[in-house]
């Protein structure tokens, strides 16, 4: 089962992911002696350990180590793409659930 349903992560215009994934926006990958996971592995990867809370370790595999995956998600944090999925994330989900923040009324306990 994914951690996003595709209906969230695909673009209107039907594509993958890959719009939103954060090496199509910014990250240009640098040669190394290894061959280099792909950026959507280790995208999808990531989406897994934020929807379930899993440990690095736990979801990492043959494809992508649980280091590449904190060194990846430390290179997108510096690069802002976080912050570019946090607000694509916030607007699916008021397009999905239609709520306006602006109303809901939050009582606090003083």
């Amino acid at each position: 089962m994914p951690a996003v349903p595709p209906y969230i992560h695909r673009s209107q215009s039907g594509s993958s992911s890959a719009s939103c994934c954060p090496s199509a926006m910014w990250i240009t990958r640098s040669a190394v002696t290894a061959p280099a996971s792909p950026d959507r592995v280790l995208f999808e990867r990531l989406l897994q350990v934020l929807v379930f809370g899993c440990a690095y370790w736990k979801i990492s595999d043959e494809r992508c180590s649980a280091t590449t995956l904190r060194r990846r998600r430390d290179e997108w944090i510096e690069l802002g793409a976080m912050d570019a999925l946090e607000g694509i994330v916030l607007q699916a989900y008021d397009r999905l659930i239609g709520l306006e923040l602006e109303e809901v009324a939050v009582e606090t306990a003083a």
